[in-house]
């Protein structure tokens, strides 16, 4: 075979042809005869004798001239999956490129430009008229040297948002020589948004008519005597509150959305308790509140420091307003109650797919004990800790048991499968990691993911959205004071000698495991938690909440799909320990005022 494809090769074209068009089958010899063939043409002639494509594939291969290979691809489309490898043999880089086009696939574009050796804008110019793929050349533009290049390249792109992109990447000249040449003003205001030269920036303001866009913009300028200025050109009280938002002034944003008649509320907590927020809201003007991003911007010691607006993909046309580290301070507070008052301004509300998360940072609780406490008093009271985690007459959103399911029953199951080791030696990092293992996913109502980690909080998932700052202050009051009395039980049960105020808390703590009516575990907890003047607010969430709860259609039941069980991690404290006062009973609860409402039937039922 070997000297017959030898002496075969050896004739000329012509013979070559017609011995090509006398057999009936062809093998690999007759393909290598050819491939053989000297003339481009003479091999294009021949190309169609063969029925299988990776023949005719390797024939237009070994033709020499680009031409003649380009010229074989539109004569023979049955290679149409081979061209990409086709057009990787052609000589010439301008070819290859102006080959694109014979592309279908987007990967096989994506795989060929990705092989080509890219010299000069030239070339990308070219890339980017035969591409015909909007996004592709987009990567082709932004990677162009000079700018009178991209500029030509726009005239070859379609998408209004690649426009953007690539106008965005001019300098600000040209960037306002070009921005007319997008059709929607949104798009326009992007461009104009991004000059930093307030002066430029304020006359194209002028070309914008629609009031929301101009608002956006007027948003954008640095100065807040220019974006006064402007409010004059702003009709919608909407758009009006949404600039006064984005004013660096405090005090002129205090003038605004503070009423300074009013006395605030307190937090009344540990000054070294961190706290964060996150407030889920609904509205029109989710968008523009996530387009001014940065709310409430101060800097302390040269570090800034703010409220970030983001989307959040669990709400319809909604927002998330997340707090910079707050403290028990005074103007944190304040921040809270401007940041509702912009909400609610801005028209935004609150609806059954909003949460009100609060964080509480991790690193006050110093023990392992310690968390044993937070879980034993929260697994303990949780079905209350649902219900006085909203204003009095709300009962927990229905899907709760999705956004914030209850704890007490895993951490009872993983105590009963040992997983969570109770007497072992493991220290507080450990421990963390077993409740981490039995909380599995992050939408817990108290919530550990974070800790150790770049948050390092203790996230409390359980209250409702709500804009209404008095709410979101006893509910951080709620929480910080369940870390607080965690951390102090954890001090006081080391202690070797415990005070009569000791034993009492330890005594109130103990009695929360034990089987007893839900509205006196109710009182014993808020007597653990807070001063004497702050019960109430808390008492009357509890029998205003519970009372709706118990009127509620069994499917509108927000508990109807949620386990709650007590927890207790080991017995630590012997019953000796209370005997002093034992017989004296608790002075702080009134046991008459329980009594009393029992029988004006004002009890809840458990």
């Amino acid at each position: 075979m070997d000297e017959l494809e030898k002496e075969l090769k050896n004739l000329s074209d012509e013979l070559k042809k017609e011995y090509l068009k006398k057999i009936k089958s062809y093998t690999h010899l007759e393909t290598n005869i050819a491939i053989s063939i000297k003339s481009d043409d003479d091999k294009l002639e021949v190309v169609n004798l063969f029925e299988k494509e990776l023949d005719k594939k390797s024939i237009v291969e070994s033709l020499k001239l680009d031409e003649k290979k380009i010229e074989a691809m539109n004569r023979y489309p049955e290679l149409s999956e081979f061209y990409s490898e086709i057009i990787m043999t052609l000589n010439s880089t301008e070819n290859k490129i102006k080959c694109l086009n014979l592309l279908d696939d987007w990967f096989d574009k994506v795989d060929l430009l990705e092989n080509i050796v890219i010299e000069n804008d030239e070339q990308r110019l070219l890339i980017v008229k035969t591409i015909n793929d909007d996004d592709i050349a987009c990567k082709i533009i932004l990677e162009m040297e000079e700018e009178e290049n991209k500029v030509k390249a726009l005239d070859f792109i379609k998408a209004e948002t690649v426009k953007q992109k690539v106008i965005l990447s001019l300098s600000e000249k040209l960037r306002l020589e070009l921005f007319e040449k997008l059709e929607s003003q949104v798009y326009q205001c992007s461009i104009i948004k991004s000059i930093l030269d307030d002066n430029l920036k304020e006359q194209k303001i002028e070309k914008i008519d629609n009031e929301e866009n101009n608002a956006r913009l007027i948003m954008s300028l640095k100065q807040d005597k220019a974006k006064l200025k402007k409010l004059e050109r702003i009709k919608e009280s909407k758009n009006i509150a949404l600039i006064e938002m984005s004013l660096e002034d405090r005090e002129k944003l205090k003038e605004i959305f503070l009423d300074k008649y009013k006395d605030f509320s307190k937090m009344r907590l540990n000054k070294n308790i961190t706290i964060g927020i996150e407030i889920e809201t609904e509205g029109k003007k989710s968008q523009d509140l996530i387009y001014l991003k940065e709310l409430l911007k101060r800097y302390e010691n040269g570090i800034k420091r703010c409220w970030i607006a983001e989307k959040d993909n669990s709400l319809n046309e909604g927002v998330e307003v997340i707090s910079t580290i707050l403290t028990d301070n005074k103007e944190d507070i304040e921040d809270i109650y401007m940041i509702c008052e912009m909400l609610k301004r801005t028209g935004q509300e609150v609806t059954k797919r909003c949460g009100g998360h609060i964080h509480i940072g991790a690193n006050y609780l110093t023990s392992k004990e310690a968390y044993q406490n937070l879980f034993e008093i929260w697994g303990n009271t949780e079905k209350i800790i649902y219900l006085i985690s909203n204003k009095k007459g709300t009962i927990p959103r229905k899907g709760i048991e999705r956004y914030a399911e209850s704890i007490s029953y895993k951490l009872n199951t993983a105590i009963k499968k040992g997983s969570i080791d109770l007497r072992g030696e493991e220290g507080l990092n450990g421990f963390i990691e077993e409740i981490k293992e039995a909380q599995v996913i992050r939408n817990s109502g108290i919530n550990l993911l974070n800790v150790n980690n770049f948050k390092n909080t203790i996230e409390f998932r359980v209250p409702n959205g709500t804009i209404d700052p008095e709410v979101w202050i006893q509910n951080i009051r709620l929480f910080g004071r369940l870390v607080e009395i965690s951390q102090r039980l954890a001090k006081i049960e080391k202690q070797k000698t415990k005070s009569k105020e000791d034993i009492e808390i330890i005594k109130l703590k103990e009695k929360l495991k034990e089987e007893i009516p839900e509205q006196e575990k109710m009182e014993i907890l808020i007597d653990m938690l807070f001063f004497e003047e702050e019960r109430n607010d808390y008492r009357n969430r509890y029998i205003s909440n519970s009372r709706l709860l118990r009127n509620v259609l069994k499917e509108e039941n927000p508990f109807e799909y949620i386990k709650f069980e007590k927890v207790d991690f080991e017995k630590r404290h012997s019953i000796s320990e209370f005997e002093t006062i034992a017989r004296s009973g608790r002075s702080s609860i009134n046991y008459d005022i329980i009594k009393t409402r029992e029988s004006s039937n004002l009890d809840i039922e458990k």
